[in-house]
């Protein structure tokens, strides 16, 4: 008797081994928050703006201080994300590039690996989901208004009634309600704190309630004369834009900041039901979740708005994690968007080479892990939204930046040096400093060297 209930067991387990392997994989869910700057989540830091839910997130996983982008624009940061590599070797430099090697894409090959895949909220893209490994998608495309949103299910208009991340997240748990018994691999992507396509935070009172206008900071040099940075600035997009928002005036910057403040607080609230969720599901025993911004935003720092350059306000971004073994501590390691990719399949047990250009974090999630990097490369090879193509250097103390001719190949424009540790708002250029020279010719060096290999 005995050994027929010992065969009876054997054949069981013998005839459904997947799914018990299945059941042991870990899940995923990026959270990426749009044109969230880094001083915009309220954890670790003393800030204007406030972000409860996502702070309760931050206090339980590993948070990255010291995290940036590669280039600082829509297209190109979720590129970076779903390639693990640079836009100069993804294809993904501007607004309407395609990224080029589908196939190998974070999506397609979590699917390939038994993974349920699915991308909720803002799709910047060119490329189709499907094309990119996402078996489910609920969508929009690009920039839209923040209530009542037309998304796109699996291709087909769903209209919805409501702040724009309500639906994302409430689709994202109901798609979880629903899943079957396959790990998960989610991509989730909130449209505030971005601007609507009217270019402005059209947020309710409720929202707005939780923050004093005039209370809103100014920066600095938000009246600056553009001494030290790159003199094309000051006549192109980058300025004129924000004089067209009034940022000459210290009451219309106080109020885009006030406006983006609450727009920042709302999706914050949105986001409070997947955590609840997760929570009351016990998921994040088995759920590691990856929250980051996708790029920063300028509210009138140095005079500028919008992205793309290399200053903190636009390359520097929100990143923690937490699940399944994550420590709770603030890490030194220095992280890019890029180091997704193959930390993710480091931690799903994927085998792949992965391109030098980023790393994986399983080690710096855990208390043993220790820091790899000494500095970050950015680049922004190409004219976007009137800048010039520039890269830099950053470390832990120093930002290096040089600027190029747009229409003269690799014919300097400006060098930029500026001490982070006794000028954390890039304020003084100190390229021209005889004191500074060595760090400068270090920095140059590096930069060039990280320009030659993105180009191989």
């Amino acid at each position: 008797m005995i050994y027929l209930f010992l065969m009876h067991f054997l054949l069981s387990w013998l005839a459904f081994p997947e799914k018990s392997k299945s059941a042991e994989k870990p899940n995923f869910i990026i959270l990426l928050v749009d044109d969230q700057r880094w001083d915009a989540l309220s954890y670790g830091k003393n800030t204007y703006f406030t972000t409860p839910e996502l702070a309760k997130l931050a206090a339980q996983g590993t948070y990255f201080p010291d995290a940036f982008v590669t280039l600082s624009i829509c297209t190109p940061s979720r590129a970076a994300i779903l390639s693990g590599q640079y836009g100069s070797r993804n294809g993904v430099m501007d607004m309407g590039s395609r990224l080029k090697d589908e196939p190998n894409a974070l999506g397609n090959i979590m699917k390939n690996n038994g993974y349920a895949t699915a991308v909720f909220g803002k799709w910047h893209l060119p490329n189709q989901p499907d094309n990119l490994g996402f078996d489910y998608s609920f969508i929009f495309k690009g920039i839209t208004t923040y209530w009542d949103v037309d998304f796109l299910e699996n291709g087909k208009k769903k209209s919805t009634d409501g702040f724009v991340d309500d639906q994302t997240i409430d689709q994202t748990v109901d798609y979880l309600k629903k899943r079957d018994d396959r790990p998960f691999f989610l991509f989730v992507n909130t449209f505030a704190p971005h601007m609507d396509e009217n270019y402005d935070w059209p947020i309710k009172a409720a929202e707005r309630s939780h923050f004093d206008q005039q209370a809103a900071p100014l920066p600095a040099d938000w009246n600056t004369d553009f001494e030290g940075k790159p003199a094309y600035l000051k006549s192109e997009r980058p300025h004129q834009r924000a004089l067209e928002y009034g940022y000459d005036r210290p009451d219309s910057i106080r109020s885009h900041v006030y406006k983006y403040a609450a727009a920042n607080y709302a999706m914050d609230q949105a986001v409070g039901r997947l955590s609840k969720y997760l929570t009351d599901e016990k998921l994040l025993d088995n759920t590691y979740l990856i929250v980051l911004g996708d790029n920063g935003w300028f509210m009138a720092e140095h005079g500028l708005t919008s992205k793309v350059l290399a200053y903190e306000e636009s390359m520097r971004v929100p990143f923690f994690v937490l699940g399944p073994k994550v420590a709770v501590q603030k890490s030194d390691e220095m992280v890019l968007n890029v180091d997704l990719y193959p930390t993710i399949l480091d931690l799903a047990g994927i085998q792949k080479t992965i391109h030098s250009q980023s790393i994986s974090l399983k080690k710096q999630l855990s208390s043993q892990g220790k820091p790899k990097r000494n500095h970050v490369f950015y680049e922004a090879p190409v004219p976007v939204h009137g800048t010039y193509p520039h890269y830099a250097i950053r470390t832990k103390t120093w930002k290096y930046i040089v600027t190029y001719h747009p229409e003269k190949a690799r014919e300097l424009y400006s060098e930029e040096l500026y001490d982070l540790r006794n000028d954390p708002k890039e304020l003084k250029n100190l390229a021209a400093d005889s004191g500074s020279a060595k760090v400068l010719a270090q920095l140059r060096k590096t930069a060039q060297k990280e320009i030659q290999n993105s180009n191989q």
